[in-house]
């Protein structure tokens, strides 16, 4: 695509001044750029990727850097022109940290450190761009410490998640496609789904929540810290269900290849998950539920059944 088809393109979604004169000012520090760093036999390309970076965002700011790829296409542009146009999405550190309910954000692109971090009712989604010539559940899109300290909300994450994902995640629920050591380590609420690879020290401290991990190469329990939690196959129809649903509105936010593979063989994935559970969290659940059987509300029914366990110690 020349520089003139790509000027034309860009006017033909885009109107206000300033628009106009940021997409100038990119592309004339992105061919300067291209000229100091030795690859001023390529300028005139990074000049169009520059031109074209927000090409999107005027119109429709909410589906920045994933309308752009239709535009392009039906522009003419080829492949490496979008995925250079596409991939400058970028969340920084700590990206929707302490967000409430009723507000969601979606990214994509990828985000550094602390994503999330004390994420209180909102939601969180994460995505890498269309058209990328890789596998987002092999590659990490979001950095360490993602969720530290959540406490309700969702998140969805196509892609690998760093170190020390969801530590002291008290409430909210998260789905993400591998994490890095330390995943979940003290945990005392919430629900994550790992459709992925985890590091070293799994729910190190974990004394609540639930996860479920797939496991396709049988060799999860080497990575887990056993010391508080239990491995399970998912079997209870209530487990399948939370499940199943999650990874549907994982599908749903972010369109991950992973999520719906798993989601269209679901039979065949489902034995191969495991589900981490603290042996208190667990005691304390079946307590509760008797307790329930007994005609108790949900929160008298807690009550008494912390009553009862600390009778038992």
């Amino acid at each position: 695509m020349t520089y003139d088809e790509a000027f034309a393109l860009l006017r033909k979604y885009n109107s206000e001044p300033f628009h106009i004169t940021h997409a100038l000012t990119v592309s004339n520090v992105m061919r300067r750029m291209a000229d100091e760093l030795g690859y001023g036999d390529e300028a005139d390309f990074w000049a169009v990727v520059g031109l074209l970076h927000d090409i999107d965002f005027e119109r429709w700011p909410t589906e920045h850097c994933k309308k752009c790829v239709e535009l392009l296409k039906e522009g003419g542009a080829d492949d490496r022109l979008i995925h250079a146009v596409v991939c400058h999405g970028y969340g920084g550190q700590s990206f929707g940290a302490f967000i409430p309910k009723g507000l969601t954000l979606s990214l994509t692109g990828d985000c550094n450190d602390y994503m999330g971090k004390g994420l209180s009712g909102g939601k969180i989604i994460v995505r890498p761009p269309e058209g990328i010539g890789y596998k987002p559940e092999e590659n990490i899109i979001t950095g360490n410490v993602a969720l530290y300290g959540a406490t309700s909300g969702k998140a969805f994450i196509s892609g690998v998640a760093g170190e020390r994902f969801c530590v002291r995640n008290s409430g909210a629920t998260a789905v993400v496609e591998g994490v890095g050591d330390h995943g979940c380590e003290y945990m005392t609420g919430g629900t994550v789904v790992v459709l992925g690879q985890t590091g070293k020290n799994f729910a190190a401290g974990m004394t609540g929540g639930v996860a479920y991990v797939l496991d396709e190469n049988w060799d999860f329990y080497q990575r887990v810290n056993k010391e508080t939690v239990s491995l399970e196959p998912v079997e209870h129809k209530y487990d399948v269900a939370a499940l199943k649903e999650l990874i549907r509105e994982h599908v749903e936010a972010t369109g991950s290849p992973r999520g719906k593979e798993i989601l269209d063989n679901f039979s065949e994935y489902l034995p191969k998950f495991k589900k981490v559970l603290p042996y208190d969290y667990d005691r304390m659940l079946r307590v509760i539920a008797s307790m329930e059987e007994r005609g108790l509300d949900g929160e008298q029914a807690q009550i008494e059944a912390f009553y009862a366990v600390q009778k038992k110690k």
